[in-house]
């Protein structure tokens, strides 16, 4: 055997090696299609198990978090609703509610994804879930992201004495926190629409979104930025929809 062939065979074996090793002792296997390992993770603090996937060199889970903590909630308060999209936290706690070993993911991280999925307006049609959403809005999943219209929990407050929040849109959009501050009382978010579009936007903190961790410590997170803030209330947020039916079963 030749020196070359003998060196390409131990590369071959190190990487294997790499592939099963994971985070936590997860199990990964290279697929094909965009992505480019998918596993699994388990985590400790609930025995929960969830898939995980390796897309433009990161390793993001391929589930919206479902754990109990903080200030957080199952849409319509319905634990079959976390159990299949996981559950909705405010910003405060969606900054610490990954696992040890995984963050929540900065606006920049979350930018780097869609760009490798093919930019916004293309990248939620192959990030999204081929089921689980509305009518046509099923995504083509090509990286293995799964990404689920989960709803959100909005939070109406016409006047100190009138406050009140309901469950929105199961099945019409996925919102996702990003660690990145948009301004005083706001915090970047990613959205996916049941239709192609997919984008950002700068949510209250109190709103109720999903949450995907990506690997790796918490570093990521940002507090609200000044150089980035938003104008309050003037952009309109392009993921109002409407109705609130649920999802088409497949």
């Amino acid at each position: 055997m030749s020196i070359k062939r003998a060196l390409f065979r131990v590369g071959v074996v190190f990487a294997a090696a790499a592939l099963s090793a994971g985070c936590g002792g997860s199990k990964v296997a290279a697929v094909s299609g965009g992505g480019g390992a998918a596993g699994s993770f388990t985590d400790d603090r609930n025995g929960r198990e969830y898939r995980t996937v390796q897309i433009g060199g990161q390793t993001w889970m391929a589930e919206n978090l479902s754990y109990e903590t903080g200030t957080s909630w199952c849409y319509d308060n319905n634990e079959s609703n976390c159990a299949k999209y996981g559950r909705l936290y405010d910003w405060e706690t969606a900054a610490s509610a990954c696992p040890s070993g995984w963050r929540l993911p900065s606006r920049d991280e979350w930018n780097a994804l869609i760009e490798t999925a093919g930019g916004e307006n293309v990248a939620g049609a192959k990030l999204k879930s081929k089921s689980g959403w509305k009518g046509s809005g099923k995504g083509t999943d090509n990286f293995g992201f799964s990404a689920l219209p989960g709803g959100e929990r909005s939070v109406f407050e016409r006047d100190p004495r009138n406050i009140s929040a309901a469950f929105l849109n199961l099945g019409n959009l996925g919102r996702w926190w990003s660690a990145t501050g948009s301004g005083e009382g706001r915090a970047y978010g990613r959205y996916m629409l049941s239709g192609k579009e997919d984008g950002e936007y700068g949510y209250r903190t109190i709103t109720g979104l999903s949450v995907r961790c990506v690997q790796g410590e918490t570093e990521a997170f940002q507090g609200d930025s000044e150089e980035d803030e938003m104008q309050g209330d003037a952009e309109e947020d392009p993921t109002e929809m409407q109705g609130d039916s649920p999802p088409d079963e497949d």
